[in-house]
C-alpha cells in the first residue's frame, strides 16, 4: 500500500487509463459535467480548493479532498456530498497518488498524504472506521502515480484521445483522472478546479 503503483482488475472489459497531453482530440470538451460546484461554493477551502479525487471501484462512491477542509464523499456520482471522517483535516493532497485505496482491494483502507498538513494518514471507507496517523517523519510526503490512456484490448490498440474540459486549460502534473467501473464514469480535475464527470459509454 505504500507504493505509488496501482493495479486494478476491472469487472467488465479490460481497461487501461492513462492521462496524456495530446494535440488532437476526438470527443468534445463540453461533454464533461461539473459535479462539485455547490460543494466548493459552500466550503471555505484553503489554497488549491479541490485538490484530489479517488473512486471506490467496488461501490462507485466518490471521495474528494478539499484543501484545509478534509474529505467528502458522494454515493450518487456527485449529486450530493457529506463529510467523510469526524474532523476537517488540515493540508491538501496535490499530485495523483497522494490519495488512493488499498490496491489489493482486500481492505477498506486508503492512504492520504498531504503536502503540509501532517504525517501520512491511513483511513477507512467506513465513516466510523479508525484512522491511523503514521510516523512524523512522513510529514510533507507527496508522490505521483502512473498516468492513464484507454485501451480495451490489453494495449494492442488505443482509443482516440479525450479532450479535457476547457475550464482546466490543458493538463499538468496536478491533473487527476479517476475511473468508476461500477457506473462506467470518468472523473477529471486539476488542483483548484471543479470536478467533472463523463459517461464513458457515450
Amino acid at each position: 500500500m505504500g507504493s505509488s503503483r496501482h493495479h486494478t482488475d476491472l469487472p467488465t472489459r479490460p481497461l487501461s487509463l492513462c492521462l496524456m497531453l495530446l494535440a488532437t482530440t476526438a470527443r468534445g470538451a463540453d461533454e464533461w459535467q461539473p459535479v462539485a460546484t455547490d460543494l466548493l461554493a459552500k466550503e471555505k477551502t484553503g489554497f488549491g480548493g479541490l485538490t484530489g479525487v479517488t473512486v471506490d471501484r467496488a461501490t462507485g462512491t466518490l471521495y474528494v479532498c478539499l484543501s484545509d477542509r478534509g474529505l467528502f464523499r458522494s454515493a450518487d456520482q456527485g449529486k450530493t456530498w457529506e463529510r467523510h471522517g469526524k474532523d476537517a483535516s488540515k493540508g491538501r493532497t496535490e499530485t495523483p497518488g497522494c490519495f488512493q485505496f488499498d490496491p489489493t482491494g482486500k481492505t477498506k483502507q486508503f492512504l492520504l498524504a498531504t503536502v503540509y498538513g501532517g504525517p501520512v494518514v491511513v483511513g477507512s471507507t467506513d465513516p466510523d472506521g479508525e484512522w491511523r496517523v503514521l510516523d512524523k517523519k512522513s510529514v510533507h510526503v507527496d508522490w505521483c502515480a502512473a498516468g492513464v490512456v484507454e485501451s480495451a484490448d490489453a494495449g494492442a490498440t488505443w482509443s482516440k484521445p479525450l479532450a479535457v474540459p476547457k475550464e482546466l486549460k490543458g493538463v499538468s502534473a496536478l491533473t487527476w483522472l479517476e475511473y468508476d467501473p461500477k457506473n462506467d464514469l470518468l472523473y477529471v480535475m486539476k488542483m483548484g478546479s471543479d470536478l467533472y464527470k463523463l459517461p464513458r459509454g457515450k
